[in-house]
């Protein structure tokens, strides 16, 4: 009895345990890969930037971890900074400035967050999702509380599956996490299709835009997509998704036409009309919001 009952403490002993760790934010175990892109060009160029910890540093007399960040899988990584927790609170602080606050999972619901690029999230729900057979909380987070437009959401222990930092950082600007790892196994991923299904991604060094003369707007979009070629002809003209798989296929005269997309997953598409001859092949991509 006296065995069966010290098993059964252990057994719950450890859980705690894994509960706990699993909450804090800062572990060296743990890996960040995150979508980013150049959206402010065609065509469109992503790649995937993986974030880790690694390392103690003193700076501005305060003791942090610090943090590393790498372009592709396999450019050099770069110090992006140091970072700290207290208390349920994560804290950034670049080497010059004053220390950020990036997180705070001490938010309830209705509390107000703002992020390094000064846009204000509220938030709008706390529930409970299950990572590894181990629960964690979520917050969920919106522009206003009444059009409920989506912010954010942040899960215990991972941050963010926007951004790292919840800020604009230079000429990206679209970032998603595709997955989180601890100790090199992933144990979450993003269900967004549209990039696979896997941790990386990347187009760089692609041709997707074969040709530039057909103009497509706006981009990102969420409802319709106009388009403009350069002078009126009959062809067919598809869209596909990230893997490949036709979404939206129609034969007619294009010039300047409107396509209703609203349909459409939020993600990366690639469309390409080809005349009736099969002499001249357009080639441009764009994103649903």
């Amino acid at each position: 009895m006296k065995k069966t009952a010290f098993c059964f403490l252990a057994a719950i002993l450890t859980f705690v345990n894994a509960v706990s760790a699993q909450s804090q934010f800062i572990d060296t175990s743990k890996t960040w890969n995150y979508l980013s892109s150049y959206t402010f060009m065609e065509p469109f160029l992503y790649s995937t930037q993986p974030y880790y910890f690694e390392g103690d540093t003193i700076m501005d007399s305060v003791q942090y971890v610090g943090v590393w960040k790498s372009d592709t899988n396999n450019s050099p990584h770069y110090f992006e900074g140091g970072i700290r927790e207290d208390s349920g609170r994560v804290y950034f602080f670049e080497g010059v400035g004053d220390e950020k606050l990036i997180y705070d999972f001490n938010l309830e619901v209705g509390d107000e967050f703002v992020t390094l690029a000064n846009q204000t999230g509220i938030v709008k729900s706390i529930d409970t999702v299950y990572i590894d057979s181990v629960p964690r909380k979520r917050w969920k987070f919106v522009l206003d509380t009444t059009t409920n437009q989506e912010f954010d959401e942040w899960i215990e222990g991972i941050g963010s599956v926007n951004r790292f930092f919840q800020v604009d950082e230079g000429v990206h600007n679209y970032y998603e996490l595709l997955c989180h790892k601890e100790n090199d196994l992933v144990i979450w991923q993003t269900t967004n299709t549209m990039w696979g299904g896997n941790c990386y991604y990347s187009n760089l060094g692609i041709k997707t835009n074969l040709n530039p003369q057909v103009k497509l707007y706006p981009n990102p979009t969420r409802n319709s997509l106009h388009l403009e070629f350069p002078n009126s002809l009959s062809g067919t003209l598809v869209i596909y998704n990230a893997l490949g798989q036709p979404v939206i296929s129609k034969s007619q005269t294009w010039n300047k036409n409107t396509l209703n997309i609203e349909t459409l997953d939020q993600g990366v598409y690639n469309l390409i009309m080809v005349d009736k001859q099969g002499s001249k092949r357009y080639n441009a991509t764009f994103i649903k919001d």
